[in-house]
């Protein structure tokens, strides 16, 4: 690849990751969203919903991993999956903004279809985005694009957060709000079209087009033989459970604290700053030295989040937790997005893709909705406290069994790859 249209597809995928970062900062699914549908009567089950739908749609990675291998070519697929993605969170600010003077569970009714449908869409885009990005960089650029990418989205976010929390003053919780919820989704989803600028390099180890019943028997091998992987699974599986009680910061802080639109952009803005620093000390980490204790620290921030959330005995402590939280989930999200990237074969980067979002769909979907269950009867801090515990056990695994996939790819045996154990023959 020429050193110019390496330029410019780091240009494309930064100006992504910053409006992703607004755009995210605007909708703030930990903080602004969970406001808007307590104030409209929503309960903990619903609230728990978020990030479950969220996780369950990346399920649908599985659907688009058989077709991307089979292309030599995916960028224009991967920009017509993200925006059919993007679209409806646009969609779902209008809604808000049309949800002045309807019944209370109607608007709630409405944002959440809209966010499932979100939901849904995002599994086959980000399967798509992580093929590209894996035909495209190297493991040291996909290091350094994670950190400057989350740095700087999570930092422009930062400009955002106030913006959101004056219009809401200004206009309301529904038209301020619902206007930076339409805006965000519309930013995003035309930042979708940068991709169509650097273009793309045919990829040259593609397979013959499987149905799903084929493609998943052919995984099969691949998988019995990568015990990182399967590790790697099981860390990941505790780790996105343990995550479960950061969705329910912002409704604690406002049952216990009284916390108002003031105190939840201080805690968007405490959460953004943490994301921003982990993105950029962490991406320079990963850049050099991989992603596996990166991704183990980013778990054990998040349990140390849980922790304070926890013990908090006064309001200035959930600045503390949401702090850790963004700091966490960050460094511990660019572990759990590239080490798939770094375990698989170059080939079968969007099955390992697949297989790992596959697994992130009923963890993270059933996660939430146990604990909004749970919450009908128990308590905030008890469902902290267990968050702490399966981090712990997600990094004792992830530090234990997976380590660094650069480190240790020499010493292992290698892999099943195309063409190989059931796997099918390449195309011609």
């Amino acid at each position: 690849m020429s050193s110019r249209r390496q330029r410019g597809l780091f240009r494309a995928f930064l100006t992504d990751f910053v409006d992703y970062g607004i755009a995210i900062a605007a909708v703030s699914m930990a903080t602004y969203l969970p406001l808007f549908l307590r104030t409209h009567g929503a309960s903990d089950v619903v609230i728990g919903l978020l990030p479950g739908a969220f996780a369950a749609g990346r399920m649908t990675g599985l659907l688009a991993a058989p077709r991307l291998e089979c292309r030599p070519l995916i960028h224009r697929w991967m920009v017509g999956a993200m925006l059919v993605e993007r679209l409806p969170l646009s969609l779902m600010g209008v809604w808000i903004l049309l949800s002045v003077g309807r019944s209370p569970a109607v608007v709630v009714t409405g944002v959440m279809v809209l966010w499932i449908v979100y939901s849904l869409n995002n599994g086959w885009a980000s399967t798509a985005w992580g093929a590209y990005v894996a035909r495209s960089l190297s493991p040291g650029e996909r290091g350094r694009l994670s950190g400057w990418g989350n740095a700087l989205g999570a930092l422009s976010g930062l400009a955002v957060v106030p913006l959101v929390r004056a219009a809401i003053d200004r206009y309301g919780l529904a038209v301020g709000y619902g206007s930076a919820v339409a805006l965000g989704g519309l930013l995003i989803t035309f930042s979708a079209l940068v991709y169509l600028l650097p273009g793309e390099t045919p990829y040259p180890h593609v397979t013959a087009r499987l149905g799903l019943g084929a493609y998943l028997r052919r995984t099969a091998p691949a998988l019995r033989a990568d015990a990182r992987f399967r590790w790697f699974l099981a860390a990941m599986a505790l780790w996105l459970a343990g995550t479960t009680g950061i969705s329910y910061y912002t409704v604690y802080a406002m049952q216990r604290f009284q916390a108002d639109t003031s105190a939840v952009m201080g805690y968007t803005l405490a959460m953004a700053c943490g994301s921003g620093m982990a993105g950029l000390a962490g991406g320079q980490a990963a850049h050099r030295r991989g992603f596996g204790a990166l991704c183990s620290l980013g778990i054990v921030l998040v349990a140390g989040a849980n922790l304070v959330a926890w013990a908090a005995p006064e309001p200035s402590w959930m600045y503390v937790a949401f702090a850790l939280a963004g700091a966490g989930s960050t460094a511990s999200w660019m572990g759990v997005v590239n080490l798939p990237l770094e375990l698989a074969d170059r080939e079968t980067v969007p099955t390992y893709t697949a297989v790992a979002a596959l697994v992130r769909g009923p963890v993270g979907a059933l996660s939430p909705l146990l604990a909004g269950l749970y919450l009908e009867h128990g308590s905030y801090p008890q469902l902290f406290l267990l968050g702490v515990a399966l981090c712990l056990l997600a990094a004792a695994c992830m530090h234990g069994r997976v380590g660094e996939p650069r480190a240790a790819d020499a010493a292992d045996p290698p892999r099943p790859k195309v063409g190989e154990a059931g796997a099918a023959p390449p195309a011609t």
